[in-house]
């Protein structure tokens, strides 16, 4: 009797997950970006994961049997939960949820403003339609709990089976393999030979020529002021909406004063990982977040180097949270006088007037001046300034109140709240320049736009900046200004990265140290060799890149797949041309992207710096 019963409940319970697992396949595959071709390989992914996931499932239903139906009902119901939370993830970013994602944000997704985006990045839709069957668990009562256990080399076989189904699918619809799988990739994969490194500190470079600090006049120096725009993505720059309705009318004004350079990329997908190939000239790590993983590690940043000459440095930032992915510590410790939030300096109506993820940038430009206004006060040596500005208004998912909204009154998708957000930070920055012309010590300063990061907008169906490798993941803008020493020009001939801002800020303004581990190198400084753009997406498996025109390379850290595209002819990035291509250029390419495996292996032995 009991033997049938739990057969009943087991195959029950079976049945109510075959129907939650049809709700999302049906609901992912009829989405009208996701194109459906009913392959040999389509359906053996879809029919082996559908048994792998109904065998670890039967799996724990026999092993928690014996143990009463009421734990089995409550083991059922949360794998049912994570599958359909995991399924309702995909939906939405169009890839199965990462580890790494976890791991390398743990502590901050206890931030609201992080678990406000995650909760943003789930389809109730279909969280709701895959939990349908719980309503018809708890009307099913005839059911007993078994005395039988399930012997050992049974459940050892079932599991066998399971991995090796999972081993052979994509796992695109097994949530828990694919998870499992960058559990595993996360930690113990790993392609470098550490046996290449022919010096103990293979980044560090020795300067045939040097300045010395004490001969240095501060009053020759100019103030340095470096705008990190939050999520600017470069395809937006003189984008019309409609009616030959600009996006960035300012902006685009502004460029023709300074030095504009129009493929330049953001060297990963993340804030610190930005700021860090900003401040460092390094390749952002591809597992973990140096800010947090590699704390104590040993090297010499950009504003280490300009303290060295004789530069005050401030980290001055508009998010509230300076620990948030341990800024404040990890900064102050390398080089900079101060990291700071201007949310203190803020009164009591302009903080209840906050919106999105913290002070929108009018209000955080003219709270960054009175800031300086009182450092220069303090300054008796009147030394110059190296000013880190991280703006924060522009973050995802780019909601602005609805009487700020300047090109799409009511706007619902993604793209029309982008289209708002950045003509709000275009139309701002007429009030960083307003408050930076009343200032007569600021006058001899050198101001540089860019951005931490870019972000997708549905290019080719994306709008997660986790997920994948394209251009519109890593472009992003970059214009730098010098009255009176930098000749305006557009600059097409090369690309550049966010590594190329340490070493053209110390070329500007003649600092040679002595030594340095910069990767970059200034954009001023031309020579026969076509300059690397090297990309870091840490997350989906993660991709490795390298662009040096007219190509861009691509490397799956998960799957050691390829992919070279010449982004010249083919900017779409439609065609994988890496069977194709010379042998040599390939070669060239799988050599230089070893850099970045290098980069993580010399920062988990602590071998940038030897000082």
């Amino acid at each position: 009797m009991y033997r049938s019963l739990i057969k009943k409940n087991t195959v029950y319970l079976l049945f109510l997950f075959f129907f939650s697992f049809l709700i999302n396949t049906f609901f992912y595959y009829n989405r009208s970006s996701v194109v459906i071709s009913f392959s040999v390989d389509f359906l053996f992914n879809i029919l082996s994961d559908l048994t792998a996931l109904t065998i670890l499932l039967w799996l724990i239903l026999k092993m928690t049997s014996r143990s009463g139906i009421v734990l089995q009902r409550i083991v059922w119901i949360l794998y049912l939960f994570l599958y359909n939370l995991f399924s309702s993830y995909r939906y939405k970013s169009k890839i199965n949820f990462d580890y790494s994602v976890w791991a390398d944000n743990f502590y901050e997704s206890f931030y609201f403003e992080s678990l406000e985006l995650i909760f943003q990045s789930i389809s109730i839709k279909i969280l709701f339609f895959g939990m349908i069957p719980l309503i018809f668990l708890f009307l099913h009562k005839e059911i007993k709990e078994s005395e039988k256990r399930l012997p050992f080399y049974k459940i050892s076989l079932f599991l066998f089976i399971y991995v090796l189904l999972s081993s052979f699918s994509d796992n695109e619809n097994d949530p828990f393999a694919s998870f499992s799988k960058s559990f595993y990739s996360y930690y113990f994969s790993e392609d470098f030979a550490s046996d290449n490194i022919k010096k103990e500190f293979p980044f560090i470079r020795k300067q045939k020529e040097s300045s010395d600090p004490r001969l240095e006049s501060y009053a020759d120096k100019p103030n340095i002021i470096l705008l990190a725009i939050e999520s600017f993505n470069e395809n937006f720059i003189n984008e019309s909406f409609k009616n030959d309705n600009k996006l960035t009318p300012f902006f685009n004004e502004l460029k023709k004063e300074g030095a504009y350079i129009e493929r330049f990329y953001g060297n990963s997908i993340q804030t610190s990982k930005g700021h860090f190939a900003t401040l460092f000239s390094l390749i952002p790590s591809y597992k973990a977040k140096v800010f947090t993983s590699f704390a104590n590690v040993k090297f010499k940043s950009l504003p280490d180097i300009l303290k060295d000459y004789g530069y005050r440095t401030y980290f001055l930032m508009a998010h509230q949270h300076p620990k948030f992915d341990n800024t404040e510590r990890f900064l102050t410790k390398n080089g900079f006088d101060a990291v700071e939030s201007l949310f203190p300096f803020l009164t009591e109506k302009e903080i209840n007037d906050i919106w999105g993820w913290g002070m929108e940038d009018s209000l955080f430009y003219r709270k960054l001046f009175n800031y300086l206004d009182h450092r220069k006060v303090e300054n008796n040596k009147n030394e110059p300034f190296f000013i880190f500005a991280a703006t924060i208004m522009n973050h995802a998912k780019f909601d602005v109140p609805v009487d700020k909204k300047i090109v799409v009154r009511e706007s619902y998708s993604l793209l029309e709240n982008y289209y708002n957000s950045v003509r709000l930070v275009d139309e701002y920055l007429k009030v960083f320049f307003e408050e930076m012309e009343k200032r007569d010590y600021l006058k001899n300063s050198i101001i540089i736009i860019t951005s931490d990061h870019s972000y997708p907008l549905g290019q080719h169906g994306l709008n997660h900046n986790e997920t994948s490798y394209y251009e519109e993941f890593f472009r992003i803008p970059f214009l730098i200004i010098w009255n009176n020493h930098i000749t305006p020009a557009v600059i097409s001939d090369d690309v550049y990265s966010q590594m190329d801002i340490a070493p053209t800020i110390l070329d500007l303004i003649n600092i040679t140290p002595p030594k340095h581990h910069f990767l970059g190198r200034s954009i001023f400084k031309k020579d026969d060799n076509l300059n690397n753009a090297f990309l870091v997406q840490p997350y989906n498996g993660g991709y490795l890149g390298v662009v040096q025109l007219p190509y861009k390379y691509i490397r799956s850290v998960k799957t050691d797949k390829e992919i070279l595209y010449n982004i010249i002819k083919d900017p779409g990035e439609n065609k994988n041309i890496i069977d194709s291509e010379n042998t040599e250029i390939v070669e060239k390419f799988r050599e230089l992207v070893q850099k970045s495996y290098m980069n993580y292996y010399l920062l988990k032995k602590n071998k940038i710096w030897d000082e």
